[in-house]
């Protein structure tokens, strides 16, 4: 008499399928710069032309994800180029890689 074995079924998908797709790093990481220059233009505006009012980066953040976090790769691209002169991919990736450096300086200043 032969015994079979019971095979056993994956239950947890793969670590390949969790993670996300060049395409939609690279949509994520443009949408960063986007929200970065946005952001800081209108903290400026606020600090300026609105008799030092400070800026609520929580909230922008929360409103900018509502309204533009769903954009697709070329409309975020178009906008970064429109109102920034990003004209390429590397000049958005040498912003972003700014981004992080500045972000890192200010968590080391901070104790983080």
């Amino acid at each position: 008499m032969a015994t079979q074995t019971k095979t056993r079924q994956a239950t947890k998908p793969s670590l390949l399928a969790s993670l996300l797709p060049y395409d939609e790093k690279l949509r994520l990481r443009e949408l960063a710069v986007l929200r970065d220059r946005v952001g800081n233009e209108l903290r400026s505006k606020a600090q300026f032309e609105m008799d030092g009012a400070t800026f609520d980066w929580t909230a922008f953040r929360a409103q900018f994800h509502a309204d533009y976090g769903d954009l697709p790769l070329a409309d975020i691209r178009a906008n970064l180029k429109t109102y920034y002169g990003f004209s390429n991919a590397q000049d958005v990736a040498d912003a972003y890689d700014k981004m992080q450096e500045l972000r890192r300086a200010r968590q080391a200043q901070r104790g983080y």
